[in-house]
């Protein structure tokens, strides 16, 4: 069956409902130092593959903007992902890796991270709660420099960096 999707449908998908939305999806990587780490907490729906060997964890960011809102102005993907990525805390030689930046109106749809980290075999992986979406522990709700109430750019959805004792790795 050879189904036509009529472009008025396909312009809602792509521009958001309100055609002031550039969806899409766009690559991301980082390199994150290992260096005293000897296990890693990771997001449960995080993919993991192994290598051999290595002094960094890869994390390849797939960043999805899927919004059929109305924002106060235009909003794109890429300016979207500038605001997304993971970020890390260590706790003695525990990393625990989150991601930020995700956000979902409930209604009308949102921003999302895929993750999927290559990890050294070496490193221990175990997996954790409230490390993605937006109810991620590294939300930056409590970071002043990356509060988004008021802000034009990122129309108050969420904060654009990740919380105070986190560090940012938002991609490439």
């Amino acid at each position: 069956m050879n189904l036509k999707v009529p472009s008025f449908i396909l312009a809602a998908l792509l521009l958001g409902a309100c055609g002031m939305v550039s969806n899409g999806t766009v690559h991301d990587s980082a390199e994150i130092p290992l260096a005293d780490v000897r296990t890693v907490r990771v997001p449960e729906r995080a993919e993991v593959e192994f290598v051999e060997s290595g002094t960094t964890i890869r994390a390849e960011m797939a960043k999805t903007l899927a919004f059929a809102g109305h924002p106060p102005r235009r909003m794109s993907i890429r300016e979207t992902a500038k605001n997304m990525g993971v970020a890390t805390r260590m706790e003695g030689d525990l990393m625990e890796l989150a991601t930020y930046g995700e956000w979902d109106s409930q209604i009308e749809g949102g921003a999302f991270i895929e993750l999927t980290l290559v990890v050294p075999k070496h490193i221990s992986v175990v997996r954790g709660t409230s490390l993605s979406g937006p109810d991620s522990v590294a939300q930056g709700w409590d970071n002043e420099d990356a509060d988004p109430r008021g802000d034009p750019d990122t129309y108050g959805y969420v904060p654009t960096k990740p919380a105070k004792v986190w560090t940012a790795y938002p991609g490439e």
